[in-house]
């Protein structure tokens, strides 16, 4: 009848929407598949899987995120978590980790993302006052903010260091 074929798909159909957007993932995936063809359903499954999903990253379960992403085959949300989850890595001061995770992405945030990461550890080696390290990642971060300077600051305060210690001859 009118009521089980038009009225009732159309209220649960609402309720699931109203769940989804109370970030009720699971509960609104699961009553999207049990609407079945109904409407948009098969499309909103998915859409309800990528908000789980961002809303996983945001809280940094980028593993689970990503998980729901490569199932789904949204490659470059994928992407993106990653390059999220590196962005806080760097932040965090975890700067080899965050390069692993992006370096082999063939894209400008990536690369972006692995400059950075090797220009934020030469500055923490300089704050360190170990230069002839932080020479090395600051070389590696290439043209990424004032790398070059800093390349050049650290040759300078290395020569101090030498010359402090009585190393005329390497300084």
């Amino acid at each position: 009848g009118i009521y089980s074929d038009i009225i009732k798909p159309n209220l649960e159909y609402k309720h699931a929407k109203e769940l989804l957007s109370e970030k009720k993932f699971d509960e609104s995936i699961n009553a999207f598949e049990a609407l079945g063809e109904y409407k948009d359903s098969v499309d909103m499954i998915t859409e309800a899987q990528c908000l789980k999903a961002k809303n996983l990253a945001k809280n940094k379960k980028y593993d689970e995120a990503r998980e729901i992403f490569e199932n789904l085959g949204k490659y470059a949300l994928y992407k993106e978590t990653t390059q999220q989850e590196a962005e806080n890595l760097i932040t965090e001061g975890k700067y080899a980790d965050a390069i692993i995770l992006v370096e082999d992405f063939d894209d400008k945030k990536s690369k972006e993302l692995v400059l950075k990461a090797e220009y934020e550890r030469g500055i923490w080696y300089m704050e360190q006052e170990n230069y002839q390290t932080a020479m090395g990642y600051l070389k590696r971060a290439k043209d990424y903010k004032d790398a070059k300077s800093k390349v050049a600051e650290c040759r300078y305060l290395l020569g101090i260091q030498y010359m402090d210690k009585g190393r005329y001859d390497i300084a």
